[in-house]
């Protein structure tokens, strides 16, 4: 995520990253910024002197929140003094760089901090940060390519491009069962302890009901007991009302108990279930199967410089393999700037692959670039990227194929045209060799709009009339010039 106020140095910077590789979006302010969901983001360049919010105080938001403190931050900015840059640092940036800078230097910076990062920038793991771990659910997993499909391979539905190492997941599915089976036999034991518990409370209960009911007896016959006698079986009566209200109270109360304990166990068991079950998903989700059929394209590692291979490892929102859809291809063309006022969208392309030569496709340009670029690092001849929508599918059309583009600027219906080898220039005058009875003739012609192969003849040669592609009178000279030699 690029977040700058420039919305051309953002524009620059964002089309140099994505020729490493890198998918990349950027805010025009802090406020935007924070529209999107930053945690899935693995580094962020950061202006500092923007509108109302200002770089440093969205540093310090993203640096207390849990979710995306651990995401990398470049500082890049105007502010180059000492402080500024301690101030960056210390606050949790990752580098500080200072405008005006290279892109080569950025980019590079970018993937050095990413190198140190090696984690996916919303863990709230910080010893994950050492290591390539991605967390799953309270799993820590090692993204390790134990398996990877062959660079190229045709591959159709359901073929398996990518495996992860399992040996993680698999531990922690039987460490998930063995929590689970303990879960239940612990469930079946409380129950068991439960049925004692209320057996003996009943019975408890009963002898106190009996008991209750023998002194109430005992107060029914003693209508001829002294007063003394009466008086002292009234009050063994109460209190034989009182143990057996408290023993019908033990019973509800110890009745609530067990039925929260049982409830607190049964919501542990389905933890543990829903654990398990996502370890399984996560299983399934460690081998990485083709949705449709293409041809697989492994994504260049800018960690080790070269393509994904077994034993690298990768973490979450990095792009390891491609798999383009070859019923909707696209060539890319550099257009030099001195032409690219002549393209716009829509115009109608004719691709010929350098491979297969005698085959001609049709196209249209589909997207020209804003900004131009340097040719290569060593040239500043400047390039507008331009991309082309193939319209034919044909398996011959693979990815990576050289093609030659002819992009369609205007169509003149019904004119005399020639090929420009047969058109010669002196001065003012435009003139051919028309084939004739007695040889070539010249004529005088006057000519109108051209392109790289084709000249419009508005006067001077009739439909049907055979022209020299190169000067003949030349060739008679030349020859005439062998004879005196000799």
């Amino acid at each position: 995520m690029i977040v700058d106020d420039e919305e051309t140095l953002c524009e620059v910077l964002k089309l140099n990253l994505e020729n490493e590789g890198f998918e990349v979006d950027y805010a025009l302010s802090a406020e935007q910024a924070l529209t999107y969901k930053l945690c899935n983001y693995s580094l962020i360049l950061l202006d500092i002197m923007m509108g109302e919010m200002s770089g440093i105080k969205m540093a310090k938001l993203l640096k207390t929140d849990m979710n995306t403190s651990q995401i990398p931050i470049i500082f890049c900015t105007a502010r180059d003094s000492e402080d500024d840059m301690v101030m960056g640092l210390n606050l949790g940036a990752d580098d500080y760089i200072t405008k005006p800078y290279t892109i080569r230097n950025v980019v590079a910076r970018v993937k050095s901090v990413l190198r140190r990062a090696s984690l996916p920038a919303n863990s709230a793991y910080p010893e994950a940060r050492k290591s390539n771990l991605l967390i799953v659910e309270g799993l820590c997993l090692d993204l390790e390519f134990k398996r990877c499909i062959v660079d190229g391979t045709e591959v159709k539905a359901g073929d398996t491009l990518v495996s992860f190492d399992p040996s993680e997941v698999r531990k922690a599915i039987l460490d998930n069962e063995d929590r689970l089976v303990i879960s239940h036999a612990e469930l079946e034991k409380m129950l068991a302890q439960h049925e004692l518990e209320m057996e003996e409370l009943n019975a408890n209960y009963e002898v106190t009901r009996i008991s209750h009911e023998i002194t109430r007896m005992q107060l029914e016959s003693a209508a001829h007991e002294s007063d003394i006698k009466r008086r002292e079986i009234k009050v063994n009566l109460d209190k034989a009302d009182i143990s057996l209200q408290r023993a019908k109270e033990q019973i509800e109360n110890r009745r609530k108990i067990q039925i929260e304990e049982v409830k607190q166990k049964r919501l542990k068991i389905r933890q543990d279930e829903e654990r398990l079950e996502e370890a399984h998903r996560t299983l399934r989700k460690l081998s990485v199967i083709a949705p449709a059929p293409g041809i697989a394209i492994i994504s260049h590692n800018w960690g080790t410089n070269s393509k994904f291979q077994i034993g690298d490892q990768c973490w979450s929102s990095q792009q390891i393999i491609q798999l383009p859809d070859l019923s909707k291809v696209k060539a890319k063309v550099n257009i030099n700037e001195v032409d690219i006022s002549k393209v716009v969208n829509g115009l109608k392309v004719q691709i010929r692959p350098d491979a297969f030569s005698d085959s001609i496709f049709t196209g249209y340009v589909s997207s020209v670039a804003n900004l131009a670029q340097n040719k290569n690092n060593n040239s500043n001849i400047k390039i507008f990227p331009v991309e082309i929508v193939v319209n034919e599918y044909n398996k011959n059309l693979l990815p990576g194929l050289t093609v030659s583009c002819r992009i369609i600027i205007d169509e003149v219906p019904d004119v005399k045209y020639i090929p420009l080898e047969a058109l010669h220039v002196t001065g003012d005058q435009c003139y051919v060799y028309r084939r004739s009875v007695n040889g070539y003739d010249r004529v005088e012609v006057v000519t109108g709009l051209t392109n790289s192969d084709y000249v419009i003849i508005e006067s001077g040669l009739d439909q049907g009339d055979h022209v020299a592609l190169i000067d003949p009178t030349a060739i008679n000279r030349n020859n005439g010039k062998e004879e005196e030699e000799e």
